[in-house]
């Protein structure tokens, strides 16, 4: 008897973990499919659960930037789901980097244009 409720409560556990997984803002999304199928395979062992279900459930645990566009792909499966987050989130890096690059060299240009006023000689655009 002990070992039956010992195993309900951990599947309750294991459901309620699996219901409030979201992905983590710093949280790349490897780890969060990793916990995703962990948790699944714990509380659907024999993988009764709709496709259909787990890849919505999936999606909505993504961030928002990247759950739109992963949802619009119309994965046929979870592990079509992960794939496109997973490219997403590599586009979103570059992105990311691309404008972080961009933004420094505007500081750059700002800072050498108030140097040089304060030197007094002419603004000097920079040139990269």
């Amino acid at each position: 008897m002990e070992a039956r409720f010992w195993s309900e409560a951990q599947a309750t556990h294991y459901y309620n973990q699996y219901l409030a997984l979201k992905q983590g803002t710093t949280q790349i999304v490897d780890s969060y499919a990793n916990r995703f199928l962990e948790l699944r395979s714990k509380i659907d062992p024999n993988n009764n659960t709709p496709a259909a279900h787990v890849v919505l459930k999936f999606i909505q645990g993504l961030l928002p930037q990247l759950m739109t566009i992963t949802y619009a792909s119309n994965p046929g499966d979870v592990h079509q789901a992960i794939n496109t987050a997973k490219r997403l989130e590599g586009g979103l890096s570059l992105v990311t980097q691309q404008q972080n690059a961009y933004s420094l060299e505007e500081k750059v240009a700002q800072l050498s244009e108030q140097i040089l006023a304060m030197q007094g000689q002419p603004a000097k655009i920079p040139t990269y």
